[in-house]
């Protein structure tokens, strides 16, 4: 368990780290739905566990996509929860929504602890492709509107299945 102070606000992220060999696995961040959808495509085609990341923001409703949108955009933390462990060199592919520009604050707060030369970002979004895509190992950016996710999964991860 990793914690941290901000603002006089403390902050709890369960992202237990352990020695084991490093190994690639998805991490999923969905609030809707999308994003999950995605990171189970990812995982049937590359066969690398799927790990849940939740937080516990309410970000239902009117008010709760606003304050969604505020937080991604001050970049602000949230405690966070993972199903399994990670260790800190594994590679991640990191499945999440994009929100006011940027990554759900969930996953923004995941990324405080891991380094991104380890972190392949697929962001999913209406239309926008993420802004910040520095230091990423790789980013895939899948906009819903164009209705071409399978196409996009299979060119980027057959790549991946084609480095091992």
């Amino acid at each position: 368990m990793i914690t941290s102070k901000k603002k006089n606000r403390k902050e709890r992220h369960d992202v237990p780290l352990h020695a084991n060999a490093p190994m690639e696995k998805i991490v999923v961040y969905s609030r809707s739905g999308n994003s999950k959808r995605i990171a189970k495509k990812i995982a049937r085609k590359t066969g690398f566990p799927l790990i849940t990341l939740e937080d516990d923001m309410n970000w239902k409703g009117f008010f709760g996509y606003m304050k969604a949108g505020y937080y991604s955009i001050k970049k602000k933390t949230v405690e966070t929860h993972l199903s399994e462990p990670l260790s800190s060199d594994d590679d991640i592919i990191l499945v999440c929504p994009l929100w006011a520009g940027g990554i759900a604050t969930a996953a923004y707060s995941l990324l405080q602890f891991l380094e991104r030369k380890h972190v392949h970002l697929v962001v999913c979004s209406i239309s926008s492709p993420l802004k910040d895509r520095q230091d990423y190992k790789a980013v895939t950016d899948i906009a819903t509107n164009r209705k071409n996710e399978d196409e996009i999964i299979d060119g980027t991860f057959n790549s991946i299945k084609n480095r091992q």
